[in-house]
């Protein structure tokens, strides 16, 4: 699921660093890229760990949240329907987590 978005996302970015495009970007739109496949980049390893019953720390967690956030308001705003692809794997790292971290508190008491 992460990895098609990731190299979507990759090729999108190399198309605005392109030399020959013409249209100049504000650096607004770079951080919002950016912060997307970094997103993206975590999920897929959070994805990873959870398949291999490990836990996910919650830094990483975290971070993966902050920045879809980061990668996701400016869509939200605008109202683009990239919105409805993009929200589903937001809620599936926030899942993810969930389960890792009540398996966690479950297992320290024992």
């Amino acid at each position: 699921m992460s990895l098609p978005a990731l190299f979507f996302y990759i090729l999108f970015i190399l198309n605005m660093l392109s030399p020959d495009n013409p249209i100049s970007y504000h650096w607004t739109s770079y951080l919002v890229l950016i912060s997307s496949v970094l997103a993206w980049m975590i999920l897929f390893i959070i994805a990873l760990l959870w398949s291999r019953e490990r836990v996910i720390p919650k830094w990483l967690a975290t971070l993966a949240v902050l920045l879809a956030i980061i990668g996701l308001t400016p869509f939200t705003v605008q109202a683009d329907p990239i919105v409805f692809l993009a929200i589903p794997g937001f809620f599936f790292g926030l899942y993810l987590s969930y389960c890792s971290w009540t398996k966690l508190n479950t297992n320290e008491g024992n």
